[in-house]
C-alpha cells in the first residue's frame, strides 16, 4: 500500500525542485543564505577595518570579531566562507594579502557601506537573488 504513495511524492518533489530552480536559478540554498547575510557582514566588516586606517588585519582575527557581534551565532568558519564570498563580489572594496599569515584591507576605505552594499546587490541580483 504505501509503494502506491511513492511515485505522487516523488512527482510532487520534483515540481518543487523544479519551482525552485526556476525561481532562484542555479544559485545553491547554501550560497543564497550567504548572499542574504552579506549586507550586515559588509557593515561589521567596514566597522573592524576602518579603524585601522587602511592596514591590514588577521583574516582569522576580522572573522572572530565578526562571527562574536553577528545575530545568527554564526562559526569563525563559516564567516570566513562569507568573507571569501564577499572578496569575490568585492575586489574592489577590499582585498585578501596572502602573505605568511592571511590578511585582510580595505582598498577603498572612503567608500561609504552604502555604496558597496548597493554593489553587492546588483551582482547578486544578477544570478537572480534579491537581498
Amino acid at each position: 500500500m504505501a509503494l502506491c504513495f511513492f511515485p505522487k511524492v516523488r512527482a510532487r518533489e520534483n515540481e518543487r525542485r523544479l519551482l525552485t530552480e526556476l525561481t532562484y536559478g542555479k544559485v545553491s540554498e547554501a550560497r543564497r543564505a550567504i548572499y542574504c547575510r552579506l549586507p550586515l557582514i559588509i557593515t561589521q566588516v567596514w566597522s573592524i577595518l576602518r579603524p585601522c586606517n587602511a592596514r591590514p588585519l588577521p583574516l582569522s582575527t576580522v572573522a572572530v570579531r565578526v562571527a562574536d557581534s553577528h545575530p545568527s551565532g554564526l562559526s569563525a568558519d563559516a564567516i570566513s566562507e562569507h568573507l571569501d564570498v564577499l572578496l569575490e563580489l568585492a575586489p574592489c572594496w577590499i582585498e585578501k594579502l596572502n602573505w605568511s599569515i592571511v590578511h585582510l584591507r580595505l582598498k577603498d576605505p572612503e567608500r561609504s557601506v552604502k555604496d558597496v552594499i548597493d554593489m553587492i546587490k546588483l551582482k547578486v541580483a544578477k544570478d537572480g537573488v534579491n537581498i
